[in-house]
């Protein structure tokens, strides 16, 4: 019996990333082939009421604490960029272990076996763990994006201290780039060799 997190964060505008709904496809299809296990969400952001309806160090705290609140066995979340630097060393805080880039899921007899690539995508392995908790980061394109119907959800705060040498980065605000520079120009082009 496996207690299955799904895991993501939510983008400047509250809402979930694509690729965060090509992973919660997976989740949602391994918590049904997984007898008598449970699918929790956390998600992580400044306002994640639109994102729980619709469905760094910082990071890393937040993640760990969402896992370790949570009680999952298994935690299935994005490979964005935020996560790909993140859940690693949340998963070392819980003693977990993880895999990154995973191309395939499915469960086999009550196991899960995940695929992934190594050595330049050269060979493609299955494998399945023991060890809980189990990080798995779905690469995009694998999995069709969710498409459930939307429903109210219940939303609880996780409570993450962090201390002041963990903070190093204070967000003044955001910035969209100039969009009159020459390489933003559909007329630009390479200088020829």
């Amino acid at each position: 019996m496996e207690k299955v997190l799904f895991l993501a964060h939510t983008q400047d505008d509250g809402t979930l990333p694509g690729i965060a709904l090509e992973a919660l496809a997976a989740a949602v299809e391994m918590t049904a082939k997984l007898p008598g296990s449970s699918l929790v969400v956390g998600l992580v952001g400044k306002d994640v009421s639109q994102a729980a309806e619709a469905i760094g160090s910082s990071d890393c705290a937040a993640t760990a604490a969402l896992i370790g609140q949570s009680g999952a066995t298994m935690v299935v979340a994005p490979a964005t960029s935020r996560f790909s630097r993140s859940l690693p060393g949340a998963t070392q805080r819980l003693g977990g272990r993880i895999e990154t880039h995973v191309s395939g899921l499915e469960v086999v007899d009550g196991v899960i076996r995940v695929q992934r690539w190594y050595y330049r995508q050269r060979m493609v392995a299955t494998q399945t763990r023991v060890q809980r908790p189990w990080v798995l980061v779905i690469d995009g394109g694998v999995f069709a994006p969710w498409a459930g119907a939307a429903a109210a959800a219940t939303v609880e705060n996780v409570a993450v201290s962090l201390d002041a040498a963990v903070v190093r980065t204070t967000v003044i605000g955001v910035q969209s780039g100039l969009r009159n520079r020459p390489t933003a120009s559909s007329t630009s082009r390479m200088p020829q060799i």
